[in-house]
């Protein structure tokens, strides 16, 4: 398994000049970069569901497929961490011969917003639609719900188009400074 990589995120929600080269004057010597992201949404109106392959509810049942696909991802997770997850967000993903493949879940369910994200696939399995299956199973219980839901990408992240395909549109774009 990949190691874990720890980063630093700083979102850049300003025009201040000044402060943004302040704040890259402070960086110098340290390895970051600067990302466009782009926060989207949609609503029970918008929302066109693709549901093409067999979509599980995860569980507390499902606490090592996950943990496991999240290390596999790279993430720095712990099994509490996971098992907060499935206990407390929406969590859908697609198994292929036992092994979860593809996931996505929520971070946040309020009543009037509900924001997905976790959105992984496995790259031998990708190209295949299983993000746009879990993806859609997550935003349709959101706005079933009443709620909005909202996510963000990395402006260069090929699952922008997955998103809008069902529905998504674009409210913001943000600047991200990724320090490692």
């Amino acid at each position: 398994l990949p190691r874990p990589k720890t980063y630093t995120f700083i979102n850049l929600q300003m025009e201040d000049e000044h402060l943004i080269k302040a704040i890259f004057e402070k960086l110098k010597g340290l390895k970051f970069k600067v990302k466009t992201f782009i926060d989207m949404a949609t609503d029970e109106e918008h929302f066109t569901p693709i549901i093409r392959h067999e979509v599980k509810k995860l569980t507390i049942d499902n606490l090592k497929d996950l943990l496991e696909l999240r290390k596999v991802e790279g993430r720095l997770v712990t099994e509490r961490t996971v098992a907060e997850t499935l206990r407390m967000q929406r969590c859908y993903g697609i198994f292929e011969n036992g092994k979860l493949v593809s996931v996505a879940h929520t971070y946040v369910r309020l009543p009037e917003i509900w924001v997905v994200g976790g959105v992984y696939t496995r790259p031998e399995y990708r190209g295949r639609g299983y993000a746009t299956s879990v993806t859609s199973a997550v935003t349709r219980d959101a706005v079933q719900s009443g709620a909005v839901a909202m996510l963000h990408v990395a402006e260069d992240n090929p699952a922008y188009r997955i998103y809008e395909r069902i529905g998504y549109r674009e409210i913001a774009r943000k600047k991200w400074i990724i320090v490692q």
